[in-house]
């Protein structure tokens, strides 16, 4: 009974590898499915980013993307800041899920205080000033708008040039 069990074992340890491989895609990962950590963008408080007065400047904010659906219209990825206060108007959809810190997001007369593990979605088009009173991190999903032609190739020949 132990020789098969043995054999049995070896034969699981040698095919489990390989049947992985086969039916993840050699990634780790089921075909057609993307995911990240959101670990993977090192704090920007952990980095040693000078804080805003001290920089002399506004704040600074990172952002790494890492899922795009295929046509490019659906992204998602990590964003972080430092305190500080930024205008935004989105040109896209964005579904956030705040992670560290907090923020004061101010829009149409309407003031909305995100904290660790607050969702929100802001329209395509929203103005918004965002006050952040310590380091912020969140992760974001991004729809974008479907545009004519010309407006997709201009937006395809400025990711280029970076």
């Amino acid at each position: 009974m132990s020789s098969i069990s043995g054999t049995f074992s070896d034969l699981v340890a040698n095919l489990a590898p390989r049947l992985s491989e086969k039916l993840l895609g050699g990634n780790g990962q089921a075909p057609g499915v993307q995911r990240f950590s959101t670990e993977e963008l090192p704090s920007l408080a952990v980095t040693g980013a000078p804080p805003d007065a001290a920089a002399g400047a506004g704040p600074s904010a990172r952002t790494l993307s890492r899922i795009k659906s295929p046509d490019g219209y659906f992204v998602s990825g990590l964003w972080d800041c430092t305190a500080g206060t930024l205008e935004i108007t989105f040109d896209f959809d964005e579904l956030v899920h705040i992670l560290e810190g907090e923020v004061t997001v101010r829009a149409d007369g309407a003031e909305q205080r995100l904290l660790p593990g607050s969702v929100a979605f802001f329209p395509n088009g929203l103005v918004t000033t965002w006050e952040i009173p310590r380091y912020l991190r969140k992760m974001y999903v991004h729809r974008y708008p479907r545009h004519n032609l010309a407006w997709r190739a201009a937006r395809r020949l400025i990711r280029v040039v970076r």
